[in-house]
């Protein structure tokens, strides 16, 4: 049954196979175990392959875990700058879609800029918002960059 199982090219007939192997005394064909030694190793390697599921299903839930707190913490943070600045609906209004004019109508690394940056406050001709990192911020303190999300959201001052 083994042969017949892992080698059927080997055994065409399974009944004079196991004549000749009974009369010239054959030993136990290569790679032989029990079949409860089989069925065990496959057992083992179903547990396995099951507990290695789980892990990586843990490991999904801790992520996506993490990312909803992460995402939360960065909506509180953003819902307290506009407390604080005192921005308007709209003014949020009014950002989005001074964003998608310059997603469409400025270079990539400049639009990148402005992609995750949040409206803060629109007063007169001069928009204020805040961006999360110091160089993002930097860059937008140069006057060719103001000049440029200016044109594109059809304001003076960024």
């Amino acid at each position: 049954a083994f042969l017949e199982a892992q080698y059927p090219q080997q055994v065409k007939n399974p009944c004079g196979w196991l004549r000749t192997a009974i009369i010239d005394d054959y030993g136990k064909p290569d790679g032989f175990a029990p079949q409860s030694e089989r069925e065990q190793l496959a057992a083992e390697a179903e547990r396995r392959a099951q507990e290695e599921e789980e892990q990586a299903q843990a490991v999904e839930e801790r992520r996506q875990t993490f990312q909803e707190r992460i995402q939360a913490e960065r909506e509180a943070a953003i819902l307290k700058l506009r407390a604080e600045y005192g921005t308007t609906e709209g003014d949020a209004a009014f950002w989005e879609v001074a964003q998608r004019e310059i997603q469409t109508t400025m270079l990539p690394d400049m639009a990148a800029l402005v992609r995750d940056a949040e409206i803060l406050r629109v007063k007169d001709d001069t928009v204020v918002i805040g961006v999360q990192r110091k160089a993002d911020w930097m860059q937008l303190q140069h006057p060719g960059t103001q000049k440029e999300i200016g044109r594109a959201s059809g304001r003076d001052r960024v």
